[in-house]
C-alpha cells in the first residue's frame, strides 16, 4: 500500500491505534484491528527526517545502485 507524504505525516502524529484507525477511515482506507495495530506500531517505531520522508513518499533514490553514466 502506498501512502502520500501528507498521509504519512498524519499517521505519525496519531497518539493511539484508535486515532490511527479513524484517520485511515477518513482517508478511505479500511483496516482490520490487527492491520491498524501493525501499521501504528510501524509508524511509531520509525522516525524519518523530512528528506527521508520525501524519499519514501516520492520514490526518490538517494544512492544509485550503479553509476551508468561513468566512463570506463
Amino acid at each position: 500500500m502506498e501512502f502520500s507524504k501528507e498521509q504519512l505525516e498524519k499517521a505519525a502524529a496519531c497518539k493511539n491505534v484508535e486515532e490511527f484507525q479513524e484517520l485511515a477511515k477518513s482517508e478511505g482506507i479500511e483496516l482490520s484491528d490487527d492491520e491498524a495495530e501493525a501499521y501504528f506500531a510501524e509508524f511509531n517505531n520509525v522516525h524519518l527526517s523530512d528528506d527521508e520522508l520525501d524519499e519514501v513518499a516520492g520514490g526518490r533514490v538517494s544512492k544509485p545502485h550503479c553509476n551508468c553514466n561513468s566512463k570506463k
